[in-house]
């Protein structure tokens, strides 16, 4: 038992081990935080006691990183919670994990209902043909900044699936958009500089791209609202 932190708001913990992350979970006096984040892989064993916590109550925003050996069961576990409707920001890094993390582990994701009361959300996605579902989702009406990292494959299948993908936007409020770490930023930035969702973002930032690949973007008329 601790009753010492009722004021913290938010924690942010590196290098941590199952037994903090046990004793962080079982720790009364954390009733009152806002904001975790946890650098270091996490196990689906730790993401669940943080997820089931009677003791983090308030707890709405959650950052984790995945352990690759268990990131698919993690990613099944995050779309059957209903602690997760409890969060409006959720940051997911996936680290590499082979064939173990499917596109349907993506898809579960993106279908959950107990992701419905997210504002913000942060996926690292290991492969172009998810970013259709995740923009055409129903499940996500509260969205309003979306950060995608590190989607990689061929050039020229990832920027057919963002044609279709920002030509069938179906999240209402989302208005802020984040390119991070993609092998082919340019791909991206050539299909969103020609779509029509592009008119939609109040805010747009983009991580690792040629500045070439960014000049018709900058022409676009569609920019006025940024």
């Amino acid at each position: 038992k601790h009753g010492g932190l009722p004021k913290l708001r938010v924690l942010h913990v590196e290098n941590h081990k199952p037994k903090e992350i046990e004793a962080l979970a079982a720790c009364e006096g954390f009733s009152n935080l806002r904001e975790l984040c946890l650098y270091g892989e996490l196990t689906t064993e730790s993401l669940e006691q943080i997820l089931e916590s009677p003791n983090l109550p308030a707890l709405e925003s959650l950052r984790v990183e995945l352990e690759a050996s268990t990131a698919h069961t993690s990613l099944a576990l995050l779309s059957s919670s209903s602690a997760v409707e409890n969060l409006k920001k959720l940051h997911l890094c996936v680290y590499e994990s082979g064939a173990l993390v499917t596109r349907q582990h993506y898809l579960d994701l993106v279908d959950s209902p107990n992701l419905s009361n997210l504002t913000h959300l942060a996926l690292t996605l290991g492969s172009e043909d998810v970013i259709g579902p995740l923009l055409g989702t129903s499940n996500l009406p509260n969205l309003e900044e979306l950060m995608l990292v590190s989607v990689h494959g061929n050039e020229k299948d990832l920027q057919r699936q963002c044609d279709e993908a920002f030509a069938n936007v179906t999240l209402p409020k989302l208005t802020r958009f984040v390119i991070n770490d993609f092998r082919n930023t340019g791909a991206v930035i050539e299909s969103l500089g020609k779509s029509p969702f592009l008119a939609r973002l109040e805010g747009l930032r983009v991580h690792q791209c040629k500045a070439a690949r960014m000049v018709d973007l900058f022409k676009s008329p569609q920019l006025a609202n940024l």
